[in-house]
């Protein structure tokens, strides 16, 4: 029997995949270091909910942000796929 993902984790992958798609992400600090504030996604403060109307506002009036930052969430993507994952698992089991 498998155990179901933690949320922290079930999160993250949200994140992994939106960036995949070309969709800038607006997360709070608790995800980590995926996204990347203002290049390929907005981090904003837990339980503001304001914050995130202000960031959709502000993608939806300015278009070329919007296409901006996709191309971006798109780039940031290449990092976070399964082969760089093993890379980067590898360097920290190496380097011991």
């Amino acid at each position: 029997m498998t155990k179901p993902l933690t949320k922290p984790l079930r999160l993250t992958i949200v994140c992994y995949e939106a960036l995949a798609a070309g969709l800038p992400v607006i997360t709070t600090p608790n995800v980590g270091s995926v996204v990347r504030d203002g290049i390929d996604g907005a981090i904003v403060p837990i339980r503001e909910s304001y914050a995130i109307v202000e960031k959709l506002g502000l993608l939806t009036r300015d278009r070329e942000l919007l296409a901006w930052m996709s191309s971006h969430a798109v780039a940031r993507s290449g990092g976070f796929t399964i082969e760089k994952y093993g890379e980067r698992r590898l360097g920290t089991l190496c380097s011991r």
